[in-house]
């Protein structure tokens, strides 16, 4: 769907060319209310006063196609020509009617420098987007979040700043570092994987030993909701992750979820119940 927008009560279709805003003979005639091909005439008599890529461009039918502007020239066009806004106030000086005037003074502020004032506001959205990626990148290494996520939270970025993220892989791989290469390893939560494997020890138990074994240590937050105003959750430390993988919330990733590897959960509660064991408990 074309993007418009109202001039004097008309409707006109904004056209830009190679992040340039500009206008064509047609669009001119209308908002101007003047007979079809008036803006033309006007040109093609004056055109060794225009200079070309500065005041018009000359689009051939190949590059109409290539620029998708196909909606705003008449079919089988060999040759197009759009003003930039130097261009337009050129051609519409001989415009002197009321009418000419309201128009030109709506179209430059309403239509050209739209484009611009976007285009100014640039480097505000660009430090906005720096300091994301900074914050990114510190969670990243504070909090250890798995591939996915981090490509999750890539594209959330993304999407907030209407930037393209295509490019980034449609299928990461989460795994050990010594785990199988080019597949992830599936995960569980510690609730299903205690519940498989017949542990009776409760999940906030069995986290206590495995901050104690060194595979988990405990985070906090703000929180409104929390009494003291913070929040508490466990991260998977850097020996954790050899066993599983910190998942997060793209869109709140202000803590992580401890997932555990499900083919080597014997393998960490035989870590566990060996440090237990060594103090005389059992897991």
């Amino acid at each position: 769907m074309n993007h418009l927008i109202h001039i004097h009560g008309m409707e006109i279709p904004v056209v830009e060319v190679h992040g340039v805003r500009v206008v064509t003979l047609a669009m001119v005639d209308r908002v101007h209310q003047r007979p079809n091909d008036t803006a033309g005439r006007n040109f093609r008599e004056n055109r060794a006063r225009f200079i070309e890529g500065d005041d018009y461009l000359e689009l051939t039918a190949d590059e109409i196609r290539r620029q998708s502007l196909g909606h705003v020239f008449p079919p089988r066009t060999a040759k197009g020509i759009v003003l930039t806004e130097s261009g337009y106030l050129m051609l519409v000086k001989s415009f002197t009617d009321d009418l000419a005037w309201k128009v030109q003074r709506d179209l430059v502020n309403g239509y050209f420098r739209q484009k611009a004032n976007s285009v100014a506001s640039m480097p505000e959205v660009a430090s906005k987007l720096v300091g994301e990626l900074a914050i990114m990148e510190c969670f990243t290494r504070l909090l250890r979040p798995a591939p996915s996520s981090q490509v999750a939270m890539l594209q959330y970025i993304g999407k907030r700043h209407a930037l393209d993220t295509s490019f980034l892989p449609a299928y990461v791989v989460d795994a050990a570092e010594d785990g199988p290469a080019g597949s992830s390893m599936p995960t569980a939560s510690l609730t299903a994987l205690l519940k498989e494997h017949g542990i009776t020890t409760n999940v906030a138990t069995y986290n206590v030993l495995l901050r104690d074994a060194g595979m988990l240590e405990e985070r906090t937050r703000k929180s409104t909701s929390a009494p003291n105003g913070k929040k508490h959750f466990w991260a998977i430390t850097e020996k954790g992750l050899t066993y599983g993988k910190n998942l997060t919330n793209p869109a709140s990733p202000r803590e992580t979820q401890p997932h555990w590897y499900v083919d080597r959960f014997a393998e960490l509660h035989a870590v566990v119940s060996g440090r237990l064991l060594g103090k005389g408990g059992v897991a």
